[in-house]
């Protein structure tokens, strides 16, 4: 297995993709003992993890043998240059799929093209951004498969991006309003490392979002053929204690994900257009949770939606029902 980021970009081989992951791993906690590699490993990579205090052990060329020697010194993280490369936390033997989701995890930290070189947190910083973004950004994140700079709302943040997010949500707070929504903000943010667009709704409408949430995700069935498509079947429960029921048996659509965003599409009269589709790990193990964020665009306005869930299409559901709660909200709002 070898790694392309772009057509015209260079290759990444396993000796790189090992130095990553390895480099994370350790970082994480989850690299036991150290690395094995073979006799055909670059140099470079055993000069790389001597400096980073990684122990490096050679095996002869081939997965059989690079296995034996991580049972024998019970490491979990081994492979070739070739990019045939095994996870021992999560399989016996190489599997490129695994080691692709892993890899990119990695790189998301990587300076310049990593997802983070386009995510800001300290207030000074923010402020700048808005002010002019070249002052912290040397390229246009969008140069490099990024749809947008983010702005970590957090307790460094201060007024400028705040109110730049209340704006963003599609909401305008009177002058009177300002200070102490702000205030209520630096008191959550010392409370949560992270500030998402419902705690700044909750903030600006100040209310429980879960008791002001038109609609309610009961149940949700999905069933997904290469021969015939993907169907849905959707439960959901509306502020009058309704429970909707439909499905998409009739009309199978592409995935289940479009499937699913159809059908409530259909029970809410709400037609969305989808701009950004985002999946994150938020734990490891076999019932992780996995972390769905949404983009769409509707009456020329932005709106993102996040879900969580061990099953990653109710975790889309999740976030696409948030994103048409906040919808009526802010109509309700104005």
């Amino acid at each position: 297995m070898s790694l392309s980021k772009w057509e015209n970009s260079n290759i990444i081989d396993g000796d790189q993709i090992i130095a990553a992951l390895a480099n994370r791993w350790k970082i994480k906690k989850m690299l036991k003992g150290g690395v094995i590699g073979t006799l055909m490993s670059n140099y470079g990579l055993e000069k790389y993890f001597k400096s980073n205090g990684i122990k490096f052990i050679r095996a002869k060329v081939g997965d059989r043998y690079v296995k034996e020697k991580m049972q024998k010194h019970k490491f979990n993280l081994g492979g070739e240059q070739s990019g045939h490369i095994i996870l021992g936390k999560f399989a016996t033997t190489g599997d490129g799929l695994l080691v692709a989701l892993e890899a990119l995890f990695a790189l998301r930290n990587k300076a310049i093209v990593g997802d983070n070189a386009f995510a800001h947190e300290a207030g000074i910083h923010q402020h700048g951004m808005l002010r002019d973004s070249s002052t912290y950004e040397i390229m246009k994140p969008q140069d490099v498969g990024i749809a947008r700079s983010n702005l970590v709302l957090g307790k460094h943040s201060g007024r400028h991006a705040f109110l730049d997010r209340i704006n963003e949500l599609g909401f305008a707070l009177e002058k009177d309003e300002i200070d102490p929504a702000f205030q209520e903000f630096k008191k959550l943010a010392d409370r949560k490392k992270e500030i998402f667009d419902t705690d700044i709704e909750a903030i600006v409408l100040n209310a429980d979002i879960a008791n002001t949430s038109r609609w309610a995700l009961m149940d949700l069935e999905t069933t997904s053929g290469s021969s015939w498509g993907s169907t849905a079947s959707l439960k959901l429960k509306d502020s009058d204690e309704e429970i909707i029921e439909r499905d998409n048996n009739t009309s199978p659509a592409s995935g289940p994900i479009e499937a699913v965003f159809n059908i409530i599409s259909d029970i809410t009269g709400y037609k969305l257009e989808l701009t950004n589709f985002e999946i994150h790990s938020v734990s490891v193990g076999d019932d992780a949770q996995g972390e769905v964020t949404v983009t769409v665009s509707y009456d020329g306005q932005n709106y993102r939606g996040h879900g969580i869930s061990t099953d990653i299409i109710e975790s889309g559901a999740l976030a696409y029902l948030e994103v048409i709660n906040r919808i009526e909200r802010n109509q309700a709002k104005h």
